[in-house]
């Protein structure tokens, strides 16, 4: 996506994988369901960023050629929550998101067919889903908040990156591409939340 004067973002292309990589989507859905499992998700929530995380933050936007933004972190659960429920995200960066998703996915249904592509995807985000709801909560618990509002909504972030990171390779493309990037981020423990006002924020 590049960003425009306005604020609008376009699609621009990003590199392909090397030959094989995505071909068999039962492979693909097993590597990536393998992966979840392993994941240590929400564990580093709330703590400081470490330069890893700042710098696949950083990728990320760049991915996404986006304008350079300060990448905070998100020092308490009702900091998270008060973002997520504010008015200062920007619509831009999510309707850029949500284009790249659409190139993405018909680029992987042309490589694999529709049914065979979304039988994959959807057996990595079943497997998400029931593998991050629990461990949002215990996250939030941590705390000493119970908040089942807040937790779904990390989860449902995470089962949304999980999906992306499947769509990705089933497209064809590398993990250099931003939704690979901002992943690692959830694999490493991480919420990021992205651009809000005039920051990128993680959890």
């Amino acid at each position: 996506m590049a960003g425009g004067k306005d604020g609008s973002v376009s699609v621009l292309p990003f590199p392909a994988a090397s030959a094989g990589i995505g071909a068999s989507l039962a492979g693909l859905a097993e590597r990536h369901t393998g992966e979840i499992a392993h994941a240590s998700w929400f564990a580093a929530t709330l703590e400081p960023l470490t330069l890893a995380d700042q710098a696949d933050a950083v990728s990320v936007l760049h991915g996404f050629h986006h304008q350079p933004l300060s990448i905070r972190a998100v020092d308490s659960w009702s900091q998270a929550k008060s973002l997520l429920t504010g008015s200062s995200w920007s619509i831009a960066w999510w309707d850029g998101e949500e284009a790249e998703r659409r190139r993405l996915a018909a680029l992987a249904e042309a490589r694999h067919g529709s049914t065979p592509m979304l039988e994959a995807l959807t057996r990595i985000t079943e497997v998400a889903s029931d593998t991050v709801h629990g461990a949002a909560s215990i996250a939030l618990a941590r705390t000493g908040l119970a908040d089942p509002g807040l937790s779904r909504a990390a989860a449902g972030a995470a089962t949304e990156s999980c999906y992306r990171a499947g769509l990705v390779e089933a497209a064809g493309l590398d993990s250099s591409h931003p939704f690979a990037t901002r992943h690692r981020l959830f694999l490493g423990g991480r919420w990021p939340l992205g651009v809000i006002g005039d920051a990128y924020w993680v959890v």
